[in-house]
C-alpha cells in the first residue's frame, strides 16, 4: 500500500473516531440538557442560578460536538467506499464508552433515589475500579475528597440545591445555605 493511501485511510479512521465520539456525546448531552428545566431554583437566590451553569455546560458541549462532527464529515464523505468498514470498527471501539454511558444513566437514576452524595461516591469508586485503579487511597480516599469538593463547589458556592431522594432523603439545603451565608454568597 502506498504512503498516500495509508495516510488517507488514517485520516478516514480518525474522522470516523471523531464523528463517533461527537454522536455519542450528543446522545448523552441532549437528553440531559432537556432535564435542566427540572432543576430546582431557589427563589431567594439572585443572579447566576442553579440552572444557569448546567445550561452553559450543555450548550458549550453540544456546540463543540456539532463542530467536531462538522469537521469530521467532509473526510468521511470523501472516503465513500471504506466508510462502512470504518464505522463497524468504530462501533466495536465504542463498547467501553457505551458501558460508561450506561453507568452514567444509572448514576442519574440513583441520584433521584438517594440524592447526590452517595450515588456520586459509589459511581466514582466504580469508575476508578473500571478504569484499572487499585489501592485504598485511589479508590476510596480520593473519591471521598472529590465528592466533598464537588459538593462544596456546586451546592455551596454555585447554589445548586438538590431535591430530596425518593428512597433516602437528607437535608443538605440548610447546611449549604448556612455555608453560603458564612462565605458571603447570600
Amino acid at each position: 500500500m502506498s504512503k498516500a493511501k495509508a495516510k488517507g485511510k488514517d485520516e478516514v479512521s480518525h474522522a470516523a473516531k471523531q464523528a463517533g465520539a461527537a454522536v455519542l456525546a450528543l446522545a448523552l448531552l441532549v437528553p440531559f440538557s432537556l432535564a435542566i428545566s427540572d432543576i430546582y431554583v431557589d427563589p431567594s437566590d439572585p443572579g447566576f442560578g442553579s440552572r444557569d451553569f448546567p445550561l452553559l455546560v450543555a450548550a458549550v458541549g453540544i456546540g463543540l460536538c456539532l463542530l467536531l462532527l462538522a469537521r469530521a464529515l467532509p473526510s468521511l464523505k470523501e472516503a465513500g467506499r471504506g466508510l462502512a468498514e470504518t464505522w463497524r470498527r468504530t462501533a466495536r471501539r465504542l463498547g467501553g464508552p457505551l458501558v460508561v454511558a450506561l453507568m452514567a444513566s444509572l448514576y442519574i437514576w440513583a441520584i433521584t433515589l438517594f440524592q447526590y452524595a452517595l450515588p456520586t461516591l459509589a459511581m466514582t469508586i466504580l469508575l476508578i475500579r473500571y478504569f484499572g485503579g487499585r489501592g485504598t487511597v485511589r479508590t476510596v480516599v480520593v473519591p471521598v475528597i472529590a465528592v466533598a469538593l464537588y459538593y462544596l463547589i456546586f451546592f455551596v458556592i454555585l447554589g445548586v440545591f438538590e431535591e430530596p431522594g425518593s428512597v433516602l432523603s437528607y437535608d443538605t439545603y440548610s447546611f449549604a445555605r448556612a455555608l453560603r451565608r458564612m462565605l458571603g454568597l447570600q
